[in-house]
């Protein structure tokens, strides 16, 4: 019992006595609740670590991930945005592919031509467009004629022969557009317009903007020229401009007569960047030089000279007739050299045409030992023009028989009733040919000359509009201003002005005839002289001419009526006059009106069956041509 009770006590020696009954459990010690609780604390503590730093790592490429997939997103959008631009594209180049612009070419051996309708022996030209409104505006008049503009949502260049478009900056709210060329005909340099103000506006191509905008207006009827690739010019009713092109600064200008319709021009002679500048007035029969500059546009010649045959620049030297002196000069404006003639007739190329001693001579003006007689001369004789004739110039004048080289025109002159005098041996004038081989060749003019006195037509189409005129029977032509070679090609705007390819202002088209188709007067009207304007007031107006072309008639055939004292009158009017030599113009009128006068000086009164006439209905595009014969 006692070594129980030593164990009992070794066992219980710690343990604290309670009022707790015999056979009730005790309570356990604090202490293990206490590291119980420390061990949760821990696991927490650990779990917490683990969340905060090895779990950052998975958070981090989630966000990574989730700014990809945003950028992904944006991208995907992009690429729609895209697809859909592209399928917008597409489906314009498709509506393009729906319409389409047709303009037609035509060459006549020399020339090409562009107009909007078909034209005889004309290519059909076909350009894709945006709209079913788009029309052709204008072309370049050139010998290639490669470019034209035309409106399609806004003002386009088309490049024929490369078949492509360039989109101008322009918006088609102007008119009376024309296309610079450059010197060598290959590229266009710019474009000019008014609008309905007349304000002119020159759009450079090399920079892409429009120059002098709303700066100048325009005098009535004229439009900007480009004198070269620098410069052009502009007349306006108080002054005319020679204006830069690279920058918008005026170089020079001068006064113009402001009641006087013709006005100055600036133009320009040379080749490769050196140029002989002048002052010119340009007028219906030919052009006015006034001052000669330097390439420097330094003025070292005042001169008036009105005939074209009178000067000339070959390889780059100004050849010019002052008095009877031709002077020769470089392009810085130095005189080389002068030589007096008796009577200077032409100059080409240097080549010096000229009267001494009742003979007509050539001369080399650079190589004196060059020199040839051509023929004797008669004062009384016309002498009409002198020029080069190349093999490709000849052909196209359908001369294939002809030689190559310098051609001298004249005629033995007319009688009193109009008639070309013969010479002894038949002739009405002779052709003559200083050819390559330096050989004298002459062809003579057999036929009479004369005989139908000024024609001249006029046109008025309803647009700004390329014209070609050619005759059914050209052999028959003696003298044309502007110089008919195979055709007339002119564009002509609503009111008649015709500009040729230059841009030369020409108000209608003039030729003589020789004669044919003679009437016999078995109708007509007997009209003494002192009848005449009342007249040709009353049957003219009752035909249809207009003011302007009733006046011109009146003024040029008036004179012979009164001269004539007692006349007899026969209108020659369209159907019968296409009979004689017919006119083919391109595009066709939709009207036409041909009026030829056959007058016939009587000795007393006739009584004849009056002429019953008809009166013309102009309708559309209009073409008028009035001339006449005398008896």
């Amino acid at each position: 019992m006692e070594e129980n009770k030593n164990i009992l006590t070794e066992e219980n020696k710690n343990i604290v006595p309670t009022n707790e009954k015999p056979n009730q459990q005790p309570v356990k010690s604090n202490k293990g609740l206490i590291a119980f609780l420390i061990i949760i604390i821990l696991l927490l503590a650990a779990a917490l670590v683990y969340f905060v730093f090895f779990n950052k790592d998975k958070e981090e490429p989630k966000k990574e991930n989730n700014t990809q997939e945003t950028e992904n997103k944006e991208e995907e959008q992009k690429e729609e945005e895209q697809k859909e631009e592209e399928q917008k594209e597409q489906e314009t180049e498709e509506t393009k592919g729906n319409y389409n612009l047709d303009v037609y070419v035509t060459n006549d051996g020399m020339y090409s031509y562009i107009y909007d309708s078909p034209t005889e022996n004309s290519t059909k030209v076909s350009v894709k467009v945006e709209s079913d409104k788009a029309k052709y505006l204008s072309s370049s008049y050139d010998s290639t004629s490669n470019f034209f503009l035309y409106d399609d949502n806004g003002v386009k260049l088309y490049d024929i022969k490369n078949k492509k478009s360039t989109s101008l900056d322009i918006k088609n709210n102007y008119k009376d557009y024309y296309i610079h060329m450059s010197e060598d005909e290959k590229s266009v340099i710019g474009v000019s317009y008014t609008d309905s103000k007349g304000m002119g506006t020159y759009y450079n191509m090399k920079t892409k903007k429009e120059m002098y905008k709303g700066k100048y207006k325009l005098a009535e009827d004229k439009r900007i020229i480009n004198t070269n690739d620098k410069y052009i010019s502009v007349p306006t009713k108080e002054k005319s401009y020679l204006l830069s092109t690279e920058s918008e600064k005026v170089i020079m200008s001068c006064k113009n007569d402001t009641e006087s319709y013709w006005k100055h021009y600036y133009n320009s002679y040379g080749e490769n960047g050196k140029y002989f500048y002048t002052l010119e007035t340009w007028y219906d029969d030919g052009v006015e030089i006034e001052k000669v500059y330097n390439n420097n546009l330094e003025e070292f010649l005042s001169i008036m000279i009105s005939n074209e045959e009178f000067y000339n620049v070959y390889k780059n030297n100004l050849y010019i007739n002052d008095k009877n002196t031709v002077k020769k000069y470089n392009t810085d404006g130095k005189l080389l050299s002068s030589k007096s003639y008796d009577e200077v007739m032409s100059i080409v190329n240097n080549y010096i045409i000229y009267v001494k001693n009742g003979s007509l001579y050539l001369e080399n003006f650079d190589d004196p030992t060059e020199t040839k007689e051509i023929c004797s001369w008669n004062k009384e004789w016309d002498f009409d023009f002198a020029r080069y004739y190349d093999r490709k110039t000849l052909d196209y004048m359908d001369e294939k028989n002809k030689k190559e080289g310098l051609y001298v025109v004249f005629y033995y002159g007319y009688d009193d009733e109009g008639h070309g005098i013969k010479d002894g041996k038949g002739y009405y004038g002779m052709e003559y040919c200083y050819t390559t081989d330096k050989q004298i060749a002459d062809y003579p003019i057999k036929e009479e000359m004369g005989g139908r006195a000024k024609p001249v037509l006029y046109l008025y189409p309803e647009e700004e509009t390329n014209v070609t005129v050619k005759f059914e029977k050209p052999n028959l032509l003696t003298t044309t201003y502007p110089k008919y070679i195979n055709s007339w090609n002119v564009t002509v705007k609503p009111n008649g002005d015709m500009y040729d390819k230059d841009g030369k202002y020409y108000y209608a088209l003039y030729w003589d005839e020789k004669r044919y188709n003679e009437v016999d007067f078995k109708e007509g009207f007997y009209v003494e002289g002192k009848d005449a304007i009342n007249f040709l007031e009353e049957k003219l107006t009752y035909i249809g001419l207009n003011d302007k072309e009733r006046n011109e008639f009146i003024m040029y055939w008036l004179p012979i009526m009164e001269s004539n004292k007692k006349n007899l009158v026969y209108f020659e009017l369209t159907e019968e006059r296409e009979t004689g030599n017919k006119l083919f113009i391109e595009p066709k009128p939709d009207s036409l009106l041909r009026i030829s006068i056959h007058i016939k000086k009587v000795n007393e009164k006739v009584n004849i069956p009056e002429q019953k006439l008809e009166t013309f209905a102009r309708v559309g595009f209009t073409a008028v041509e009035w001339g006449g014969m005398t008896y």
